[in-house]
């Protein structure tokens, strides 16, 4: 796993205001797979977080600081980078830019790549809704049994965020779409009990081959202002057996 990149990034951090960075390390694993992953991601929020009665994990969000991140997760076989940055425009608009690149080496002799930009830019259209459109570029890449081809593809769509919270108790509903060559759409559920705990339920819904689609059940924690805990389990509905596993615990300073 590369870490020098997010090390130099804690390094520079030092010189950062408090309640500003998060680091993220997990672990996760595909029950179908033998071997699982591991993975981290850094966060810096440009702004420092002010700790009201908004959930923890909420607190960037609602609180429109400008932030960027960057992270990734790795096994034996394929492994996944990812960058972003979110930026605060007024009270009203928000812009967005995501870059994923994932690789696939497991097969002999076969080797994929696929890379994912996707642009969103939405506005604020009242207190508790988000509406906007998510511009997406995708370079499909394989190489294997002689044969190197590659292909790209583009797409349109909207996507939404509602989020309403009363003295850390809520929802907050978020659906986009997350691929361009083919139908997948990101939709997550979750309702705060507390400033401290969520549970929530996050889908990657396939349009083409809908029983593929895997659902995840999750939970999160915040011990207090500067750790937590996510834990969820998932299975695709094409069977009831469970599929995923992940454990992830944040820190935030």
């Amino acid at each position: 796993m590369r870490v020098l990149p997010i090390l130099g990034l804690l390094l520079y951090s030092g010189m950062s205001a408090a309640n500003s960075h998060e680091v993220s390390i997990g672990f996760g694993e595909f029950l179908e797979i033998e071997d699982g992953f591991l993975g981290v991601q850094y966060k810096h929020y440009l702004t420092t977080l002010k700790n009201n009665s908004t959930p923890y994990s909420l607190q960037g969000y609602l609180q429109k600081s400008d932030n960027f991140s960057i992270g990734g997760f790795t096994n034996d076989d394929w492994q996944l980078y990812q960058a972003d940055a979110e930026l605060f425009i007024g009270r009203h608009w928000r812009v967005a830019v995501d870059v994923t690149q994932f690789s696939d080496d497991e097969a002999f002799s076969v080797s994929t790549k696929d890379t994912i930009a996707l642009l969103q830019v939405g506005r604020f259209v009242s207190r508790n809704m988000q509406l906007g459109l998510t511009f997406i570029g995708q370079r499909s890449e394989f190489d294997g049994f002689g044969v190197d081809d590659h292909s790209t593809e583009t797409a349109l769509a909207p996507f939404f965020r509602y989020t309403e919270i009363e003295d850390g108790v809520g929802w907050d509903v978020k659906m986009q779409k997350v691929a361009a060559d083919t139908d997948f759409w990101q939709v997550q559920a979750g309702y705060y009990f507390n400033k401290s705990w969520q549970v929530a339920v996050s889908a990657r819904l396939q349009e083409e081959e809908f029983n593929e689609s895997i659902v995840e059940l999750q939970t999160e924690y915040w011990f207090n202002a500067h750790s937590a805990v996510r834990f969820g389990l998932g299975s695709d509905l094409n069977d009831a057996d469970l599929n995923t596993v992940t454990l992830i615990y944040t820190g935030r300073f």
